[in-house]
């Protein structure tokens, strides 16, 4: 956006432009607005992230937003939701059946999706200490408190002979699985 202040007239007329450019390009390829999201900030709750979320509607209001979240209360997502958040992916590591965030309700009506996700490896290198219940939790736990989907940030390795739970392997990459 060059040299342009943040949410100054100019930047706003570009980043009108930048959506209108991004939308008629995944138009032209054959996606209907259910068919993608755009996803401008990951694990954030800051002021910024509604803005922009606020100023991507102001253009095209069919695009649908996504951020991923560390927090699902009603206070700390209540400014994205206003601005028209349309998915929320709460980062789920330790939802368990009594703890539910008190936003989940709000994070899951009027048309939003709520989405869990967590992110296999962050700590353990790839590892985790049973995945079979690791991964079927995530999807059990995710339908228990209502969410609609389920994603996880996922290890690739350098050697494809080897999977994540082999020591020896170092992380490569971190793509996300839907």
């Amino acid at each position: 956006f060059g040299s342009s202040d943040w949410m100054s007239p100019e930047f706003q007329e570009i980043f009108g432009e930048w959506i209108a450019a991004v939308v008629a390009s995944l138009q032209a390829n054959g996606r209907s607005y259910d068919e993608f999201y755009l996803q401008f900030f990951d694990e954030t709750l800051v002021g910024v992230a509604a803005e922009i979320t606020a100023l991507t509607k102001s253009f095209d209001p069919n695009v649908r937003v996504m951020l991923t979240i560390p927090r699902a209360s009603i206070a700390a997502t209540q400014k994205q939701v206003d601005a028209g958040l349309d998915i929320s992916a709460y980062h789920a590591p330790q939802i368990e059946y009594d703890n539910p965030q008190d936003g989940f309700p709000m994070l899951s009506s009027g048309g939003r999706e709520l989405w869990f996700y967590n992110a296999g490896g962050a700590e353990e290198v790839g590892r985790e200490c049973d995945p079979l219940t690791w991964y079927r939790y995530m999807y059990w736990s995710a339908f228990y408190h209502g969410a609609t989907g389920v994603h996880f940030w996922t290890l690739v390795r350098e050697s494809a002979r080897t999977g994540g739970w082999d020591e020896t392997n170092q992380v490569y990459y971190l793509p996300m699985i839907y």
